[in-house]
C-alpha cells in the first residue's frame, strides 16, 4: 500500500510516503512561506523521491485540527481534491493524537500542547496501554492552569511536547512537579507521525470518502470569537 500523508496544521508544512509500511520520504518545512507557496511542491519532491506519481497513491492522510485554521484549510482541500479525482479513502487524524505519536514508546503520560494564544492551549492527554496510544484526557482548547489542574489529580509524570512548550515550559516547571519535555527533536509535528497514526486507524476501518473530509477547531476562529464579544456589549 502506498500513503501520502500531509501535515498543514501549524507553522510547519509536512509531506511523508510511505510504500508497504516502509518510509520513502518525510519532510518538513519551518519559516515563513505560507502552506499554499509550500506544500504542493513537498507533495511533488516526495513523489519523485519514492518513485511514485500521484495516481498510485491508494490512500490519504492528513491532519484536521486542530491548529491553524487557514493551514488546516489549505491541507484538507488538497487531499479533498486528490481523493476526490482518484477516487481513493481518506484518514483523518488529530493533530494532538499524531503528536503522541512522536514518542509513542512512552509510558508517561503524554501531553501534546498547541499554543492557543490567550494563556489557552490546544491539548489532550494520551497513555501507551499495550501497546497502543489511547486517548485518556479529550482533546479541548483551555487555559494551562486548568490542564495542569487535571493532570495533577492523575498524579503520574507527565510528558509535554508541541509548539505550547516553548511558551509554557517555565509556567509548568513552576506549577508541576512531576513534568518532563520531549527534546527538540520529537517536540514538534512529524508527517511520518501522522502517516503512521493515520495508517493505523486504515487499519481499523477509519477510513471516509472525500465527501467526508472535515476539520476540528476546537474553537471558534478569531473573527467570530471577536464578533460575539462585540454582541455581549451591545
Amino acid at each position: 500500500m502506498k500513503v501520502l500523508a500531509v501535515d498543514t496544521s501549524s507553522n510547519i508544512a509536512g509531506v511523508a510516503i510511505s510504500i508497504d509500511n516502509n518510509i520513502t520520504s518525510s519532510q518538513s518545512i519551518n519559516n515563513k512561506k505560507t502552506h499554499s507557496q509550500t506544500i504542493m511542491p513537498m507533495i511533488d519532491e516526495a513523489l519523485k523521491n519514492s518513485n511514485m506519481q500521484i495516481e498510485d497513491v491508494d490512500l490519504f492522510v492528513y491532519t484536521n485540527g486542530p491548529g491553524s485554521f487557514t493551514g488546516l484549510r489549505i491541507g484538507s482541500s488538497i487531499v479533498k481534491a486528490f481523493a476526490h479525482a482518484l477516487n481513493k479513502p481518506v484518514v483523518q487524524v488529530s493533530t494532538l493524537e499524531a503528536l503522541a505519536y512522536n514518542i509513542a514508546f512512552s509510558d508517561a503520560l503524554i501531553v501534546p500542547i498547541m499554543d492557543a494564544r490567550r494563556n489557552q492551549v490546544y491539548t489532550a492527554g494520551y497513555k501507551r496501554i499495550n501497546g497502543k496510544i489511547e486517548l485518556c484526557i479529550d482533546e479541548d482548547a483551555m487555559d494551562i492552569k486548568i490542564l495542569l489542574d487535571i493532570i495533577d489529580k492523575k498524579n503520574e509524570t507527565a510528558v509535554f511536547l508541541g509548539d505550547g512548550v516553548s511558551v509554557y515550559q517555565d509556567y509548568i516547571k513552576a506549577n508541576y512537579e512531576r513534568h518532563m519535555f520531549a527534546p527538540a527533536n520529537l517536540r514538534m509535528q512529524n508527517p511520518a507521525s501522522v502517516l503512521q497514526c493515520g495508517l493505523e486507524k486504515y487499519y481499523n476501518s477509519q477510513a471516509v470518502t472525500y465527501k467526508d473530509v472535515s476539520l476540528r477547531y476546537l474553537r471558534k476562529p478569531q473573527a467570530e470569537r471577536e464578533y460575539d464579544e462585540r454582541e455581549k456589549i451591545k
